[in-house]
């Protein structure tokens, strides 16, 4: 049974990481399972028995950009290889942490794939100071709960980033710590001589940790030069990541320099720290306008007429040659919503 247990053990520990699978095996053999196997259960047979296996997606929390953006990445690859998969998934759902997303629609978003959701309701502030106290200082429960805002799975990671007994894996919470209070030595060499391996191993996109980076790492600086020094940095940052996607074929700054300079940006100039203390980690408020604008959207392709007058970003563009540069498109995309708007006032269906 202990090498089972160790076996789920280091599975939980790498879904933060990566998507990964569980894979279970049932057969009368006696021969013990080794230990370091991390992918499935050896055969516990010699003999070719026929053995009945079981997969299991274990999903802990959606991707923090919008599941029906077309442009999430990380959405439709986690979406390709469930449904490539022949297991069930069991996903863990939160109104708190989730959004407006309801469990239906994670199931009418993953398909095909067998989902059970698992509902995770709004928990009390005393029921969570019950939950956390005990496990953290109490100077620091308040700020836990405060942060959680009734939601259990970020109370938890914000418990594991607060207590003694940190957990070994690198969620996004992690690699945040170590990139905003990158330790150094005595010498004041940092400990860290690779950071952009902590992006390599985080679990959140590039663009989501520079946001939050860029939110926190105010409160960690005491001198304004050092700040502004590393705002740069960000700025040179996500310069590189817009030439990625301007043209197919203006791909001259790969994404490992933007992640430099993000990565970078606060341990190379961070010379003077703040006090340390319990800092709780709130998402940034840019994409709570990100939010907004989806549902916007959303709501402006429920007008009768108005699904081939799709709003994207693409249609805006800036400084091309039929708009004489510089200026918006005459007419185009404007004077069309208010045609089909018209249209559907005199419309005694409407």
């Amino acid at each position: 049974m202990g090498d089972e247990i160790s076996h789920f053990e280091s599975f939980c520990m790498e879904c933060s990481k990566n998507i990964c699978t569980l894979e279970m095996q049932d057969s009368k053999g006696t021969k013990k399972i080794k230990k370091g196997q991390s992918k499935s259960f050896a055969s516990t047979s010699s003999d070719s028995k026929r053995i009945r296996r079981k997969q299991i997606y274990l999903v802990h929390q959606l991707p923090l950009a919008s599941p029906s953006d077309p442009n999430n990445l990380r959405t439709h690859e986690a979406l390709q290889t469930f449904n490539r998969g022949r297991g069930k998934m069991v996903v863990v759902h939160s109104e708190e942490g989730d959004g407006s997303l309801g469990p239906k629609d994670i199931e009418r978003l993953i398909g095909g794939v067998p989902c059970q959701v698992i509902q995770c309701s709004k928990v009390g502030v005393r029921a969570m100071r019950r939950i956390v106290g005990g496990r953290v200082a109490k100077k620091e429960v308040n700020a836990i709960v405060d942060a959680a805002d009734g939601d259990v799975r970020r109370a938890i990671i914000l418990t594991e980033m607060g207590g003694d007994k940190r957990d070994t894996k690198l969620s996004h919470f992690h690699a945040l710590g170590k990139l905003l209070y990158c330790k150094r030595g005595e010498d004041g060499k940092l400990n860290d001589a690779d950071p952009e391996i902590v992006i390599e191993r985080s679990d959140m996109g590039q663009q989501g940790l520079q946001a939050f980076l860029q939110m926190h790492c105010v409160e960690f600086f005491t001198e304004i030069d050092e700040l502004a020094r590393a705002l740069d940095c960000f700025s040179d940052s996500e310069l590189f990541e817009s030439k990625i996607y301007t043209t197919p074929t203006d791909n001259l700054f790969p994404r490992a320099y933007s992640a430099t300079f993000m990565a970078r940006a606060v341990s190379t100039n961070l010379k003077n720290k703040a006090d340390y203390k319990f800092k709780a980690f709130n998402k940034p408020k840019c994409w709570d306008v990100g939010k907004k604008v989806r549902e916007e959207k959303q709501a402006w392709r429920g007008i009768r007429g108005f699904n081939q007058y799709v709003v994207e970003e693409r249609e805006m563009k800036l400084g091309s040659e039929e708009a004489g540069g510089g200026v918006l498109k005459g007419g185009g995309l404007k004077e069309e919503l208010e045609d089909v708007i018209e249209s559907d006032d005199d419309d005694d269906d409407w």
